[in-house]
């Protein structure tokens, strides 16, 4: 039974990399990197639903129970936002390791609003204000946890700009999005360590990272970032970026 399992995993995985890479006779740089991230990953996805269907269960359980402290009830809010976005996030898991899709109109708005509040606490901890006021409304035809894994690693990107920043400074992170008659521009703005033009092309390769081996980072974010919108969404992400100038990430999505 076991090794079934495992054997249906393995071939999930594989039809993943083949519309990932497609079916050239020669892999890809970091493919044999990716199959066997993969393999485990697929693996740790089937193995984390019981525990988070547990987590969910215990959170709905506190927001039931009589909280009169404010502070508490806004933590339990964010945690529940959380639970039910990595909900989320493990059935998109799952519908791409079976070949399965959901493309739907949705509110790419709101999606970035969920965002920012589930990065806003990490936000606060250091010392960052994230602002987004956006000014019409944008929809687009899509995956929309998808489209949330993008926008929420393009901002935890801009966050990660200041890591070496003092703790008490003020830091700030500038999202927008805006359309015109063809296309569709989401952004992110830092004003943090920036970026030297020989790397740009780099930081979108698979696993590479600039960030320290101790903070368990696999360099995938931005990789995954322009896989989906290249190839889910056919579009483009752009970087401006210049060290001491800080970074702009774009992605422009043709209109549907």
């Amino acid at each position: 039974m076991i090794y079934l399992e495992n054997t249906t995993r393995r071939n999930q995985f594989g039809s993943f990399l083949r519309r990932l890479f497609g079916s050239a006779d020669t892999p890809p740089p970091h493919f044999s990197k990716f199959a066997e991230f993969g393999e485990g990953a697929s693996g740790i996805i089937h193995d984390l639903s019981n525990p988070l269907t547990v987590l969910s269960l215990s959170i709905e359980q506190l927001r039931n129970t009589r909280i009169e402290n404010r502070k508490v009830r806004r933590y339990i809010e964010t945690a529940e936002r959380a639970s039910r976005k990595m909900k989320l996030f493990l059935s998109d898991a799952k519908k791409q390791l079976s070949d399965k899709e959901t493309k739907k109109r949705f509110d790419a708005c709101f999606e970035i609003q969920g965002a920012i509040k589930l990065l806003r606490s990490i936000a606060r901890k250091s010392n960052i204000k994230i602002k987004f006021r956006p000014n019409q409304a944008v929809f687009l035809c899509g995956d929309r946890v998808k489209f949330w894994r993008v926008v929420s690693n393009i901002i935890s990107n801009a966050m990660d700009s200041y890591a070496n920043f003092p703790p008490k400074q003020n830091k700030l992170v500038i999202v927008r999005i805006k359309k015109d008659r063809k296309t569709i521009r989401f952004s992110a703005r830092d004003f943090g360590c920036g970026i030297p033009k020989h790397l740009h092309k780099a930081v979108f390769e698979p696993f590479y990272t600039t960030k320290q081996k101790h903070e368990g980072v696999a360099g995938l974010g931005l990789s995954i970032v322009k896989n989906i919108i290249e190839n889910d969404f056919g579009g483009k992400i752009k970087i401006e970026s210049a060290p001491g100038r800080g970074s702009t990430f774009a992605i422009v999505i043709p209109k549907n």
